[in-house]
This record gives C-alpha cells, structure tokens and sequence, in this order.
C-alpha cells in the first residue's frame, strides 16, 4: 500500500461521484440485501449475483467502500449480500450455489479448493506485520519481559489454523519466545486476557490493543505495528502473503462471466480509492455502510491506518506465483487444518485465475 497521491482523493471521489450521476445509478442498500444497479447506458437487463462477505472487518474494506460509494451501479451489476459473517460457511455455499462470490479469508478459500474446483479471482489483503499488535499485562513491558519468562509464559492468540494463530507463532520463532499459547475463539477476548492476568500476552487486532491500552492500566505495547521499526515487524513476517480474496466455483463463474467482471472492476475501483485515503476517511466511508451500524467510529478509527497498510492496492489486486506458493507455506506452518502445499488441487495453475480480475482492469 502506498500513500502517495492522497492529495487527489476528493477529486478521485468527485469523479466516481459524476460517473455514477451520468448513469443515472441509485443509492446503495447495503443492509444485507440487494446493491441495485439501474438498468442504464444501453447495458440492457442488470446482470446479478450472490455473494457472502467473510465478516465486519476493515480487512474487507475494498466491498465494503465498493458498496458504500455505489460501486457495483456504477459498473453495472446487482450484488445481494447474503451474510455479512460468511467466513465459517464460504465453501459450503460457494459450493452450494447458495452464493456466486465469497469474499472470505484465502485459508478458507484454499481449504474449499482441496475438494471443489474453486478459484481465487482477486487479493484483497495481505498477511505481513501490520495486521496485529502484541499487549503486556502489568510488569511485561518488552520482549525481552516475555524472553525472560521461558516456558512459564501464556500468551493469548486465536484458534490453530487461524491467521492470528498463525502471526503469533511466528512472532515467537522470530524472537526466540516458549510461551504456552492460550487459543481464544472471539478476537475481542484475546486481548481481554492481559487486562484480567490470565495471559501475560497477548496477540490481539489493531483496533482491539488501542481500546484497551487506552482503557486499562497496565496494558501496554510490547509490539505496536504502527511505531515499531521496520526491521523488526519483518523478522515477524519477512514475506507478506495474500490472505482475504474473492473466490468462486469454476463453472459458475465462467457462466455469469460478465457480472463477475463488473463486481471485480467495482471491488478493484473502492481498493484504489482506499489507497488514496485518509484513514479517518476510510474509517467515516466504512461506517456508511450499514453493516457496520453499532460499531463506535473510534473503533473503526483505530483499525484504518494499519488495515490500510495491508490491503492490495499498490498491486490492485494481482496474486504473484511466488506469493501463493509462499501463502500455502504459511498455511501449513499456521496449522490449517489438512492443508499440504503440494496438493495439485491448490497450486496456483489450478487454484488462481486472474483473467476475471484483467477484463475487470480494461472496464472504463
């Protein structure tokens, strides 16, 4: 991700803004249900898909922005959102044929590879050392406070086979830590254990470490992404991997090619406006879109700059072969659950089709 060109942002917005005007596009409904597109520009019938989005997470902001702003009028297609929590059941509705598009984490994405023809069309996000920051309850101030410990130290993190999961372990392989890990299912509650003492760490999202650094004492950084240096956040992750993408059924796909097409181009559009936003901007845009009601803008304040940080736009979207082979490395280290980087049905010939993402890249 890059900040430069920030300066061009309202008139990026301004642009958007025209174009969806021109086309006489409506106002978006992103309560759960249908993103309308007007059936103008001599486009005839609106194509239409289906599409579940893995969770209410800045991490999924380039949909998100895409919903918010009009994005999928603009380019012509009507997207009904199904679920807004999708990661636990992406596969199975991909599969199903409940949903065209899951717009999921890439190690569910990958896991329903082993069985189904399903693609990866679009990175939205990379694994690297912005995603998370690592809190100290009281008296573990540093890393080396947690080195100290040896094997009498707890850290808390998520689930095996989860990217948190996965991060923590190599933040204590890249320091020389033998914490025993403490796996918490709700993202919220990791961070939760420091403040209570039952972990003397732990690994927690961005937005989560801020509320309760700013609420607790004794609730410190031991690693900040946003101040620490970078060479340290690279011993964490030397290598950034694609972890959030969009992914769909082969045959499927190919047959609503065309709507396909135009909710990339839509995805791909909020992804480059996200990289030339404030993060407060990016912040107030994500809490436009209703499925972010009840969530405090401070909270979503608090995650915009490092998500930022981390979501593809200065690559607008593209998977190399080199990152995927390196992100299904990853996976196995994470402890994904039967996920073997040699399979021949995840590799990236068979798992990865960018033609989607290319057609969506010449749309005007």
């Amino acid at each position: 991700m890059r900040w430069s060109g920030r300066s061009t942002y309202k008139a990026v917005v301004a642009l958007a803004a025209a174009s969806m005007a021109f086309a006489g596009c409506g106002g978006s409904d992103s309560d759960g249900g249908s993103s309308t597109a007007a059936a103008g520009g001599g486009r005839g019938e609106v194509p239409s898909l289906k599409a579940s989005v893995g969770s209410v997470g800045a991490n999924y902001g380039p949909f998100y922005v895409a919903e918010a702003m009009g994005l999928f009028e603009r380019h012509g297609v009507d997207v009904d959102v199904v679920t807004y929590t999708g990661t636990p059941t992406a596969g199975a509705m991909l599969v199903s044929g409940e949903v065209d598009l899951a717009v999921t984490n890439t190690t569910t994405g990958v896991a329903a590879m082993r069985q189904q023809p399903v693609i990866d069309l679009m990175n939205l996000y990379y694994a690297d050392q912005y995603n998370l920051a690592v809190l100290g309850a009281e008296g573990v101030e540093s890393i080396e406070d947690l080195r100290a410990k040896g094997k009498d130290c707890r850290m808390a993190t998520g689930p095996a086979g989860t990217s948190i999961y996965g991060w923590t372990l190599q933040f204590q392989e890249a320091f020389g830590l033998e914490c025993r890990l403490m796996e918490i299912a709700q993202a919220p509650a990791i961070a939760a254990t420091v403040a209570s003492g039952a972990a003397d760490a732990a690994t927690a999202l961005p937005p989560d470490a801020a509320t309760m650094t700013a609420s607790r004492q004794g609730v410190t950084y031991i690693y900040d992404p946003l101040t620490a240096p970078e060479e340290i956040g690279r011993q964490i992750v030397p290598t950034p991997v694609p972890i959030t993408g969009v992914f769909g059924m082969k045959d499927n796909v190919a047959e609503k090619r065309e709507a396909v097409v135009r909710a990339l181009a839509a995805m791909r559009e909020g992804l480059l406006l996200i990289d030339r936003m404030e993060p407060e901007e990016f912040a107030q845009t994500l809490a436009r879109n209703r499925a972010w009601a009840g969530v405090p803008i401070e909270s979503i304040e608090a995650g915009a700059e490092t998500t930022m940080k981390s979501l593809a736009g200065e690559q607008e979207g593209q998977i190399t072969r080199p990152e995927w082979d390196e992100a299904l490395a990853q996976m196995k280290l994470w402890d994904v659950s039967g996920i073997d980087p040699e399979d021949p049905n995840i590799q990236f010939d068979k798992g990865v089709d960018l033609t989607y993402l290319d057609e969506a890249a010449a749309q005007k």
